[in-house]
């Protein structure tokens, strides 16, 4: 991750009991779209979100890099548990990358913020 990189997250984040965790789950990253998304050029780094939850885990990206991280407004709820590695915080260097990234898999994909 580089200053300027976009922190975007692909798959909501769940957990049980509150959820039922099933692998076929559309809002949930699968193993293939972590796999294209890995491969994407562009994309810089990737965390898998645990239960610490996204918030947590786009901060630990932007602290690897040295970087803070400057978080847009979402919807989406930070601060839940993805349990069992529902969903996966990544950097990115653009937004047509973002939108190209959106179009590729089936997971949702949020945008977070910007590095700095």
């Amino acid at each position: 991750s580089q200053k300027g990189d976009l922190v975007a997250v692909a798959g909501i984040p769940k957990s049980g009991p509150r959820f039922r965790i099933e692998p076929q789950d559309p809002e949930l990253i699968s193993l293939s779209d972590l796999r294209r998304l890995r491969k994407m050029p562009g994309v810089h780094d990737l965390l898998p979100v645990g239960s610490k939850g996204v918030a947590y885990e786009a901060g630990e990206l932007a602290k690897s890099a040295g970087l803070r991280l400057r978080q847009a407004q979402t919807d989406l709820d930070l601060l839940r548990s993805g349990g069992p590695a529902t969903c996966v915080v990544f950097s990115l260097m653009s937004n047509d990358v973002l939108q190209t990234i959106k179009k590729a898999i089936g997971a949702p994909v949020n945008f977070l913020g910007e590095l700095y």
